[in-house]
């Protein structure tokens, strides 16, 4: 089971919530004084794929990701993008690879 946390990342527990490991690896937070902590990472949502059960998607305050590991590593997929910012994201159930965002602007730079 994965957790998201727009003030602390992604979290992931394999032991049904008894113990809990941050999973940020590629996740940026470019607003912190290391851009790429362990944790602290602001994650507004993440989606399961409908078909490949490893893939995650999610969006952060200024990213959206791909992890095809279960979340131990993210790559930006955001290049094409209006903006990287956004609150929304939906994966379809049966389609693989296929995922929606809203893009908003943020009201910080």
């Amino acid at each position: 089971m994965h957790v998201a946390m727009n003030t602390g990342g992604v979290y992931r527990t394999t032991d049904g919530g008894a113990s809990w490991e941050p999973r940020n690896t590629g996740i940026t937070a470019y607003f912190l004084p290391d851009p790429n902590p362990e944790f602290g990472q602001c994650v507004h949502k993440i989606a399961r794929d409908g078909v490949v059960p490893d893939r995650l998607y999610a969006q952060n305050h200024h990213g959206v990701y791909r992890s095809d590991d279960s979340g131990d590593t993210w790559k930006s997929i955001a290049d094409g993008l209006p903006t990287d910012f956004g609150f929304v994201m939906l994966t379809h159930p049966r389609r693989e690879g296929t995922v929606w965002v809203v893009p908003l602007t943020s009201s910080r730079p």
